[in-house]
């Protein structure tokens, strides 16, 4: 397994641009993606949806 950190912006939230860039970078050897904030929100879905796809 190999770890891959998704950058952020000044506020926390998830570098969309970035996520895509790494989820094709790695899309034959993706299995998942770890979010690590405390609750589901718009700014989480949108990440789950492209790793989905």
């Amino acid at each position: 397994m190999k770890v891959v950190v998704v950058g952020c912006d000044a506020n926390g939230n998830i570098d969309i641009n970035d996520l895509k860039a790494k989820i094709e970078k790695h899309r034959h050897d993706l299995s998942c993606i770890m979010i690590t904030y405390l609750l589901p929100t718009v700014s989480t879905k949108k990440p789950c949806r492209k790793c989905a796809n």
